[in-house]
């Protein structure tokens, strides 16, 4: 099989009449997994990792250790085993210390077996996203790029930090149509996509996004009926909303993502005991530590009038590499009732300035 993809590969070059350079040379005839058995091992666990359920996460570690043990030590599947955990920290399956200690491991594996690789350097922007800013992950993902222009996961990561936290969607939208062209089957960029356009002010384009990407992949339903939510309170949809929450609710009432939305319905409908009390405690430490979200609970906060801990969240968003100006600012609805406050303008200051500087 490998044989035959090289082969057809050359074929291609040769018929087209490109010259390539020795890194494009080695990269054709390159093979991170030369055993089939292995190689199908991996495959099943991407497509696992991209649904990211509990269970799709559990096949999928059960897939890379078979490959693992087939293979042994090897690039690709040590950074699935990374990748599986950093999805179990991000979307708070297992939000703990312990699960991100293990992808650190398998990440310490790859760079070993293969130093400044953009699989490494990949991880290393995951791991900062967590441990530290989005915007200093950026870095990372470049430095992936820079080694392998084509890393699909680095293209995702890094027009998800330029598009949405540094408020740079002219920067991402490049990224994101590569993406698409060598990866059109990954519904993560549609999610990517539609939030991006949603926060430059184009909701209705976000919600086309956001469905299509649901239709591709109804897994990562959950999720994009939360965007789709959001979108529609953007326009002053609120019946809309208010039915999308219950709906939701319904089909995963343990769902950090499922309870958020519900509580948004509360506090848009000026229920301010319900929208905090469904907001719950495990709903809230999932929101604080995901580097996409946090700006989301300071939304909730401020549209029930709670202003200080809105502003605490808004603060640790920031903290946490969001520096989207003209979202906090200018165009998000739901910050209106604490843009008067002095401790909203500070933050402001602070965040148009890194903003502004950000490209240089």
């Amino acid at each position: 099989m490998f044989d035959i993809q090289e082969k057809v590969s050359r074929s291609i070059v040769d018929a087209l009449k490109i010259k390539l350079s020795s890194g494009e040379i080695e990269k054709i005839s390159e093979r991170l997994i030369d055993n089939v058995q292995a190689y199908d091992c991996y495959l099943r666990a991407k497509r696992d990792i991209f649904e990211c359920t509990p269970d799709a996460l559990k096949r999928a570690l059960r897939d890379l250790e078979a490959g693992l043990s087939v293979l042994g030590d090897n690039v690709l599947l040590n950074q699935g085993m990374a990748e599986v955990y950093l999805h179990y920290y991000e979307y708070g399956f297992k939000s703990d210390e312990e699960t991100l200690q293990k992808a650190e491991e398998y990440t310490r594996k790859v760079i070993r077996l293969k130093p400044k690789s953009a699989e490494g350097y990949y991880l290393l922007g995951r791991i900062e996203r967590f441990r530290g800013s989005v915007i200093k992950a950026i870095g990372y993902f470049r430095s992936a790029l820079a080694t392998d222009p084509n890393h699909s996961s680095a293209l995702l990561f890094l027009a998800n930090g330029l598009g949405l936290h540094a408020g740079k969607p002219r920067l991402a939208e490049p990224l994101l149509a590569r993406l698409r062209e060598i990866d059109p089957l990954t519904p993560l960029f549609l999610f990517v996509s539609g939030y991006i356009q949603l926060l430059d002010g184009k909701p209705d384009h976000a919600l086309l996004t956001f469905q299509y990407m649901i239709n591709m992949e109804p897994d990562l339903a959950a999720f994009g009926k939360f965007a789709i939510a959001i979108s529609l309170a953007w326009q002053g949809r609120y019946d809309e909303v208010f039915r999308l929450a219950d709906e939701s609710i319904s089909r995963w009432p343990d769902d950090n993502v499922a309870l958020w939305t519900l509580a948004f319905k509360y506090a848009l409908q000026g229920e301010k005991k319900k929208a905090l009390d469904t907001f719950t405690d495990k709903a809230r430490e999932f929101f604080w530590n995901d580097p996409e979200v946090p700006w989301f609970g300071a939304s909730l906060f401020a549209l029930v009038d709670e202003k200080e801990e809105a502003l605490r969240w808004l603060e640790h968003s920031v903290d946490r590499g969001w520096i989207n100006y003209p979202v906090f600012a200018e165009r998000s609805p739901f910050f209106a009732n604490i843009r008067g406050e002095e401790r909203f303008k500070k933050l402001m200051e602070r965040v148009k300035y890194e903003w502004e500087h950000f490209e240089a």
